[in-house]
């Protein structure tokens, strides 16, 4: 009988190990189209004192302006004192249509299998800062245009805000 117990309790150990880990290596494709991280947890806190911010350097490109082909977005802790664990950043045309392309980046990729522009994180340790470019799609025929950011912040578990707004820095990101 200590057998079977032995084993229950293994495994009972094992699904809370993987039920706290998350999606160390970022969101899955089954993240694409949605806000809410798919591990089972309560629902997104109240972006009203999220810890949390997205800093954007522009909120549209223009290609008649020097450094405007591009838009710096920065998902950041609001204090030292509460990093987040993961993130996923999408970016939207002025009609709320998903848009544009993100830059490769070392702590970040796209979204696997996802049609629209989203970036998440590499892995899950604590971090109180990603910094992403996205740029406008390649061979665009306009010379500007609007973009809009969302994104969703994870701190742990069970501590998660959806759908943050994007907010434009007062100082270049």
């Amino acid at each position: 009988m200590s057998g079977l117990l032995s084993l229950s309790v293994s495994a009972t150990l094992l699904s809370w190990a993987c039920l706290t880990s998350g999606f160390p290596n970022g969101a899955p494709y089954t993240m694409c189209g949605y806000y809410a991280p798919s591990h089972n947890t309560p629902k997104a806190r109240p972006n009203e004192g999220s810890p949390f911010q997205l800093l954007v350097s522009a909120e549209y490109f223009d290609f008649r302006e020097a450094g405007r082909d591009r838009v710096v977005v920065n998902v950041t802790s609001k204090t030292e004192s509460v990093p987040f664990k993961g993130f996923v950043v999408s970016a939207y045309d002025g009609s709320g249509k998903p848009y544009g392309k993100w830059d490769s980046n070392p702590n970040a990729h796209q979204v696997p299998r996802c049609k629209k522009p989203a970036m998440t994180h590499n892995e899950a340790s604590p971090k109180r800062e990603a910094t992403l470019v996205w740029r406008p799609p390649e061979g665009e025929h306009r010379e500007w245009g609007w973009v809009q950011f969302r994104a969703t912040v994870v701190k742990d578990m069970n501590n998660f805000w959806a759908e943050l707004p994007h907010t434009v820095a007062e100082e270049e990101v």
